[in-house]
Parts: structure tokens; sequence; C-alpha cells
């Protein structure tokens, strides 16, 4: 089920003006007393969950807390409940099964965007529509019988996760707590700086939580005892950022997440009119690297050292081409963002492995070969389409290695006007470029780690003899 996502575009007028309409709309809901406590620490007494990436396939990129701006807020809103007459997972039922009970339908509503209608599962996507500069869109992350969480996606003012759950009571035994635990940074500078600066849009934020706090309370069917507890602990970002810096596919994370549920832009049925005169390129480069011993790939071999580069991506050319990728995904799950670059000009394509090869081969002239590598092929949005195969092959016989490429291809759509003309007088040739410069990378890449290997063992008579050339 799909539905058109009016994301804000939040000013300072939407987020002062209407952020203080949404506070005292709200105010007016709430008849109960509330203790709230605030304090700044150097860590946050809770973390958000250990996500699972395969929940984030979907038409909106998570934002995630250290895609958000300013400092971090973990918000603890909780009520304990007296003579409660339903247990928690009863009453964690009663909230999932109508989502907008516990909120005040003149100010809030549940929309939902993905998923089955009388469910809320992980995956489920939905749009909370709020009168105040909040409204965004949230996707399910983790369902329990007792707690379930979201969270916020490409376009929601805010960067993180909120858990809702209904727990026991720390000491009494007769009591049970709902809670809702949220752990976030505002979406961007602008947003932060009238979050925390002006009162009115947090105070917003602050009302609608303990309405559904209090809402908890009466579905329950026992009564509130005590305050409606806020407890909130501010974390400053340059302490709670991590030590070292973000590796790629962490500052690529969500690309690489949207890029996982995206589809092949060509049809595999229609292979057999993959052909020239369709249009189609079919090309073939190899070079030789360093030999070997005959017989099967020597440990710490060129076999061995060209295969390590292959499956680390690192033979491309980094001017032009860079492989971005999260590496603890198995090889034969990857997803991999292309970032390319030509001229002033950096563009990001998404490829899918489609096949490792790991096996024995026979070549018409060299005879047996163990070979390894495997094929990508092309993601919605790339300006190609088609599968481009890496291999490493080792003769058994002789002891020569060879690295080749195998690629057929052919323009993809290009939407943009100006890109599609470029592409057509420069395209081409840039893939002719990108197959030789990583023909001779791989070869200079082995070379060095092999001449460094033997160094450090013993310095060799001669360097090992390299056969071959690279297209020109």
């Amino acid at each position: 089920m799909k539905q058109s996502k009016p994301w804000l575009r939040p000013t300072a007028i939407t987020l002062t003006a209407v952020g203080a309409l949404a506070a005292w709309r709200l105010w007016r809901h709430l008849r109960i007393p509330v203790h709230e406590t605030e304090l700044t620490l150097d860590y946050t007494t809770a973390s958000p969950h250990l996500l699972d990436r395969r929940v984030f396939a979907g038409e909106g990129a998570p934002q995630f807390i250290r895609d958000g701006a300013g400092d971090l807020f973990h918000r603890r809103y909780y009520a304990d409940i007296a003579r409660s007459t339903l247990d928690k997972p009863g009453l964690m039922a009663e909230i999932t099964g109508s989502l907008n009970t516990f909120v005040p339908n003149d100010m809030a509503v549940f929309q939902k965007l993905a998923g089955e209608d009388d469910t809320l599962a992980v995956g489920d996507d939905y749009f909370i529509h709020i009168t105040g500069p909040w409204n965004g869109p949230v996707r399910v992350i983790e369902v329990t019988p007792t707690s379930f969480s979201f969270i916020t996606l490409e376009g929601h003012l805010e960067a993180g996760e909120i858990q809702f759950r209904v727990t026991g009571h720390p000491d009494d035994p007769a009591l049970i707590r709902f809670e809702i635990r949220s752990w976030s940074r505002s979406r961007n500078r602008l947003v932060d700086f009238f979050y925390t600066r002006l009162p009115v849009v947090r105070a917003a934020q602050r009302q609608m939580w303990i309405y559904f706090c209090e809402k908890a309370a009466e579905i329950s069917g026992g009564e509130l005892q005590g305050d409606v507890h806020v407890v909130t602990h501010r974390v400053p970002w340059r302490r709670a950022q991590p030590a070292q810096p973000l590796t790629p596919w962490q500052q690529y994370a969500p690309r690489l997440e949207r890029m996982r549920a995206a589809k092949l832009n060509f049809n595999l049925d229609e292979r057999e009119s993959f052909t020239e005169v369709n249009g189609w390129h079919d090309d073939e480069y190899s070079i030789d690297l360093p030999a070997e011993a005959p017989g099967q790939p020597v440990p710490g071999g060129s076999f061995e050292q060209a295969k390590r580069v292959l499956k680390d991506y690192e033979f491309p050319d980094p001017g032009l081409v860079t492989g971005i990728f999260i590496p603890d995904d198995a090889l034969d799950a990857r997803v991999m963002m292309i970032r390319a670059r030509f001229l002033v000009f950096t563009f990001y394509f998404g490829v899918r492995i489609s096949g490792v090869i790991d096996e024995e081969r026979t070549d018409e002239q060299k005879g047996p070969a163990h070979v390894w590598g495997y094929s990508y092929q092309t993601l919605e949005g790339h300006f190609e389409m088609g599968e481009i195969t890496f291999q490493v092959w080792k003769f058994i016989d002789s002891g020569d290695v060879e690295f080749r490429i195998h690629a057929w291809s052919k323009t993809g759509l290009i939407r943009n006007p100006f890109y599609r003309l470029g592409f057509a007088l420069f395209g081409r040739g840039l893939q002719l470029r990108f197959a030789r410069t990583a023909l001779q990378r791989m070869q200079q890449i082995v070379i060095d780690r092999q001449t460094k290997a033997a160094s450090e063992v013993e310095m060799p008579d001669v360097a090992p003899e390299v056969k071959g050339s690279a297209p020109a």
C-alpha cells in the first residue's frame, strides 16, 4: 500500500509558530502531574538496539543517529500503573492494535504506508502526521510481545530510534510500567538550533508522549500511580562520537541499505538479445601476473595476492572508481556502491554480486587451471546495464597466473539529458580506461606485494618477469 509522503521542509517560522500551536493544543489534553529531570552526561545510561540491516529495505532510507546534527538526547517517559486489568502482553496488544487510540486525533495520526493493515510487524512503514514541525516517516525495527520500536526515515526532523514497552516495576511487583524510550539527534543544524534554543518545539514533542503514557494507563483498566516521569540525558556529541572517524561504508550506510532493495536495471530473461546488433558491448581483457611454480596455487603466491586484491576491490583506479561495501557481508551477498568520478562530477551507482567462482577449468590453449573470481550486475539508477566478471587464473601445468575481465554492457536509462549527452560522448572511452587501468593496477599491486614479501625473507636476485599488457 503506497501513499504520497508530504515531507515537511521546515523554516524558522514553521518551527516556531507551528511548534507553539502544537504544544498549546497538546497541553489542553493533559490533566496529570509530571515529574521531569534533565541531566548532561558523558554517555547515556541505555543504548539503542543492535539493528538488523535486513529491515531497512524500503522506499525511505533510515536516518541513523550518526546522520543527525547536534547533541544526542536519550529520553524516557514512563508511567507506573496499579491494578491493571490487562497483563503486559495484553496492554501492548491494545497499543499495537490501534496506535491512533493513544494519541489526540486532532493532533496526531499514524498512517500506515507499507505492511498489513491489522498488524504491526518488522519492516512496516508509517507516516506520523502531527500538528507540528516533526511530522515524518518511521519504520518498525523490532516487535516483541511487550515492545516495539521505530527508526526514523529520510525526511523526518529527527535521526534516531524510539521504543515503546511494557515492563514490570523495578521495586513493586504489583505495578506494571509503560515506558517510551528514544535516542535521537536533530536532522540538521537548523532543526537543532530551534529544538535546543526554543522550548516550544521540545514542549510539543514532550506533551505528545506524556499523553501517550496517560492513555496507556487508562486503557489498561488500572490507575496511574504517582506522576508521569520524564527523564532526559543530553550527551554532547563531541563526547558521544566514536574515537575513530567513520569508514566510507559507515558514512554511506543509508545509501547502501537503499541499494540493497534495488532491482536490476535490465532483464536477465532477455540475455539472448544482448548482442552487438542490439547495442551491447562484449569485452574481454587479460594481463599476466607474476608466475608461480606449476601445480595448485602457492600459499602467499601471486594467485592468493590477486584474490585478496580482487575480494577487497582494490584494483580499480581510485581516481576513476571506488567500491564501497559493508565488509562483514558475505561476498555472495554483497551490495556495493560504485563511486565514479569524471572531471568535477561524482556519481553513485549500485551493483550486486551475482556469482562467486571457485572451480577448476580448462583453457583450450593453456590447459587446466584453478579459477577464482566473481561477477556483479548493475542496479536501478546505473548509467550502464549489464554484468562484469573478474577472475584470477592459475594454470596448473605452467604455473602462469592471469587476471581476466569479461564484461557485457549497454547504456542504461539516463533521465538527466545533460548526463545522457555526456555519457554518449565519453562513456565508452571511460569503460576502456577503467579496464586498462584496472589490469595495470592489479599487476602492479601484486608485484609490489610479492616483492615486499620476498624482501622480508631475502632479497631476490631478479624481479619476477611479467608478461602481457593491458588493452590499448
